[in-house]
């Protein structure tokens, strides 16, 4: 972790499984699982300074061991256009639905706030490409439940 007052990093407690990336949520930060069921990730808590295991994922046959984001009360981090995005201001999990007829492939994400911004991508049939220039927006209940 780096302490910009003091220009220093300082090492963490080892999480207590694999992950891809680290999100920050309103409580802590957590350790996408990514890989699959394999590899658990986990929650950091930074004022106790110590990692728990990853928050039980939801049970439904739409998770795909890999959290989609993380929703905090001000704003959201996005990696997928759909998916389960973790909610730290309620504790739960809350599932992003498919884009009606979603094209194409290699859209770019964002956040607006906690919305979901969706935008363009690309659509190859046969050998011919061409740019997408659609926009969608994701809506998340609100964060005071």
């Amino acid at each position: 972790m780096f302490e910009r007052d003091a220009d220093t990093w300082t090492t963490l407690a080892t999480a207590p499984g694999a992950g891809y990336q680290v999100w920050p949520g309103d409580d802590g930060f957590y350790l996408n699982p990514h890989f699959g069921p394999s590899v658990q990730g986990g929650f950091y808590e930074p004022n106790l300074g110590k990692w728990s295991g990853f928050p039980e994922p939801p049970e439904s046959d739409s998770w795909r061991d890999d959290m989609a984001g993380v929703l905090r009360a001000q704003d959201a981090t996005y990696e997928y256009a759909s998916g389960w995005v973790r909610d730290t201001t309620a504790d739960q999990w809350i599932e992003i639905p498919e884009r009606p007829s979603p094209t194409g492939e290699g859209e770019s994400l964002t956040n607006s706030g906690r919305r979901l911004v969706v935008y363009g991508g690309q659509d190859w049939t046969g050998g011919e490409g061409r740019l997408l220039n659609g926009v969608w927006v994701w809506t998340p209940p609100s964060a005071d439940g």
